[in-house]
């Protein structure tokens, strides 16, 4: 008897598991943009992207794997495991040279990827890849799939995705995009360059849309456009929200229209998504959880892109005009420019203004009482009247690979004041290999806890009244890092030890308190 119960209630849940009424397709169509974090998308124009939004779902709070680079998000990407799983821990990573041994092996001695799992368990369905960035190939067995086509340019590279699908069908077609990293790194992030490029595969997707419609195949496609990780200034690879967050969009098949996904999702979800569409299996120890969200009801909440305020960062002479824009339509603007977080009752923004103080703009969309995420800019007006009060020694032709002792410098290179502790006033730009002792006197008005952080492409260091309060040492990509101390009111002494190995360079100084929002240590309240 109860082996009879037990064999029913297992018919139960292998139905309800097995069930058709579970989102399939025929086809998925995985589209990933290099470097194209959720930023970007909101920043971008992009009217493709706003349209699957808008018939479709979105999440823009999905996160990548650490650290956030290229190699292991890719990869977590498309096996829906992590890092500790598949092994692929860094752009660095060769597979003759593990650190960590994958938990599962295929046929070349790689980590399983949802390619391996379509082939093996629906051996007649079609598996194409056309990947611009040819290195891709030493993490993925790509012997196993119909096609895999690279060494062509990004446009190049989708174009002929697009062509070879639409002849073949594929049940998979995975189109991953090297230019726009490119862009990012050559231009940053935050530039109209990289948005444009952005802008431009936004196009292409859009003609691909257009070519699923003219052949009724909409239906029968879902389509996820995503990234491996988003940028910050012309690097990424940090924690910063900019660099983690990324987009993950849903167009066609069943997926649920006007639907925006607020539950937390990971990467690896991409392909344990795409591997429940297209009623496959991933391994046991996959992290990624099939996105049911995108198939479930929409609720009243829309998705609306943060605001990008133009300049985003900067020091100007005597004033500087800030303008304004959201890729949407209907919605409106408010911004504060004291800090504060906007609401409908602070300012309306309708064109551009100028300002003649510094200030931490701050912006919002709004639509139907729903307010997007908010936009910050930190905008320095410099008087001509002020002088620097920051003295540096600058130290050329430094070799190390980590903030040399500046006692035992010997004689620096050249010596002056800035008004600010960065890199923008020494003349260093694409230099490499120097080293940079700056110090000031920080005028603290009001007694209390003091929040700094270092952001540094490469390593810096911050002493607070000689003490080390902040390491960012080492040889990195642009990172910040913080901490805090409780300071009296009066003069307090602040240092910063700075090297630059290669490719890259940033230095920018923080500070804020419960009545300062974060910000550039402003130069009115250094002293010499």
């Amino acid at each position: 008897m109860r082996t009879a119960i037990f064999t029913f209630l297992l018919i139960i849940c292998f139905t309800s598991c097995t069930s058709t009424k579970s989102p399939r397709a025929k086809h998925v169509v995985l589209i990933g943009l290099d470097a194209m974090g959720s930023r970007a998308l909101q920043r971008a124009t992009t009217p493709t992207f706003n349209k699957m939004i808008q018939a479709g779902a979105v999440t823009i709070r999905s996160r990548s794997v650490r650290p956030t680079s290229s190699s292991q998000n890719w990869m977590s990407m498309v096996s829906g495991a992590t890092p500790e799983m598949h092994g692929v821990t860094s752009n660095d990573w060769d597979p003759s040279n593990l650190s960590i041994t994958p938990a599962l092996k295929n046929k070349k001695g790689l980590f399983p990827t949802i390619f391996d799992a379509i082939k093996e368990q629906r051996p007649a369905e079609k598996v194409f890849l056309f990947y611009e960035w040819s290195e891709q190939d030493r993490m993925y067995d790509v012997s196993v799939v119909d096609k895999a086509v690279t060494g062509f340019t990004g446009t190049e590279t989708f174009l002929k995705a697009q062509e070879a699908f639409f002849k073949d069908k594929p049940a998979l077609l995975f189109v991953s995009i090297n230019e726009t990293d490119e862009m990012g790194h050559a231009y940053g992030h935050e530039s109209e360059e990289f948005l444009h490029c952005v802008s431009h595969y936004d196009a292409l997707v859009g003609d691909f849309i257009r070519q699923l419609e003219a052949a009724d195949m909409l239906d029968d496609t879902v389509i996820l456009v995503t990234a491996d990780h988003g940028g910050h200034g012309k690097s990424h690879g940090s924690d910063q929200a900019a660099d983690l967050t990324v987009p993950i969009l849903l167009y066609g098949g069943s997926v649920t229209k006007g639907k925006l996904i607020t539950e937390p999702t990971l990467i690896c979800d991409v392909a344990a998504t795409a591997a429940q569409l297209l009623q496959v299996q991933l391994p046991r120890g996959c992290a990624g959880n099939f996105i049911a969200a995108a198939f479930e009801p929409a609720t009243a909440e829309v998705y609306l892109p943060m605001p990008f305020i133009t300049p985003m960062t900067g020091l100007f002479k005597d004033k500087k005009e800030i303008s304004i824009r959201a890729d949407i339509a209907d919605a409106t603007i408010y911004y504060t420019t004291d800090g504060s977080i906007p609401t409908c009752d602070a300012k309306r923004y309708s064109h551009p203004f100028t300002l003649k103080e510094s200030a931490v703009v701050r912006a919002v969309t709004c639509l139907n009482g729903q307010y997007s995420s908010v936009a910050e800019a930190m905008i320095r007006i410099l008087p001509n009247t002020t002088a620097p009060a920051i003295a540096y020694k600058y130290y050329a032709n430094y070799a190390g690979t980590s903030v040399p002792d500046f006692k035992k410098m010997g004689r620096p290179t050249r010596t002056g004041f800035v008004h600010e502790f960065s890199l923008d006033e020494l003349d260093v730009e694409n230099k490499d290999h120097f080293a940079v002792e700056f110090s000031a006197h920080l005028q603290v008005d009001s007694a209390g806890l003091y929040s700094f952080g270092i952001m540094s492409d490469d390593g810096a260091l911050l002493f607070v009244d000689d003490a080390l309060l902040i390491d960012n040492d080492g040889s990195h990509s642009s990172e910040m890092k913080r901490n805090s101390i409780s300071l009296s009111a009066g003069k307090h002494t602040l240092r910063v030890a700075y090297f630059e190995n290669y490719m890259g360079q940033k230095l920018e100084l923080y500070y804020g308190s419960t009545t300062i929002p974060f910000q550039v240590v402003p130069f009115a309240k250094l002293i010499k």
